[in-house]
């Protein structure tokens, strides 16, 4: 009578004879239980890399050590040949951890504003020089207040950073809009900054 030990090494080779025949059942299969566990997924490829770095460390040594520079240079490019994938992993790694992710919003700010001090006060002078030659004297400033304030618990909510913009831009080369309540609205950051001045409400009309 066949053993325990003999009938787990028959089957493991009758598995792989079968998985050799059908590679791309077992591809889709693979892929099948990844989509459905993730976490598991990753758990797992964690664990056999650090075994395999303990078991191997003389393999492991010989690996070619990549620079933080070329690190970022590898994401930035598949970023650009992936931007749909891109976008979803970072919106949903920033709704996973938005406290992560507003230190970096708030890093990358500091960091760029550091970089180029002058173009950055040159835009927050100008800025507020638009605001104040653009604000009417009927404008309600609480109600304003308000709204940046909406923005902080945005910003907290989402863990995204959210801009108060304005619907008629402020400064545009055919349109002026006022700095007042009614001409506010909260926006994401990057839809923001895809908005710019060059769009506003009927403005197909104004062109």
């Amino acid at each position: 009578m066949m053993d325990a030990e003999e009938k787990k090494r028959r089957q493991s080779i009758a598995s792989a004879k079968w998985a050799k025949a059908n590679p791309e059942k077992v591809r889709a299969s693979r892929a099948a239980f990844k989509a459905k566990n993730p976490d598991l997924c990753a758990q797992r490829n964690r664990a056999n890399v650090k075994r395999y770095k303990k078991e191997h460390p003389e393999i492991v040594a010989s690996w070619p050590t990549n620079s933080p520079e070329k690190t970022r240079a590898r994401a930035r490019r598949w970023q650009k040949a992936n931007p749909e994938k891109a976008n979803a992993s970072a919106t949903a790694w920033r709704a996973k951890n938005p406290e992560k992710a507003k230190a970096i919003a708030k890093k990358c700010y500091r960091k760029r504003a550091a970089e180029r001090p002058h173009v950055f006060r040159a835009y927050e002078a100008q800025r507020r020089a638009s605001e104040l030659k653009a604000t009417p004297s009927w404008a309600d400033q609480e109600k304003i207040a308000e709204m940046y304030e909406a923005r902080e618990f945005a910003e907290d909510f989402f863990g995204a950073p959210i801009d108060v913009d304005h619907v008629v831009p402020l400064v545009s080369r055919r349109v002026c809009g006022l700095h007042c309540e009614q001409n506010l609205q909260l926006l994401s950051k990057r839809e923001n900054i895809r908005k710019g001045n060059r769009v506003w409400p009927d403005m197909a009309e104004a062109a």
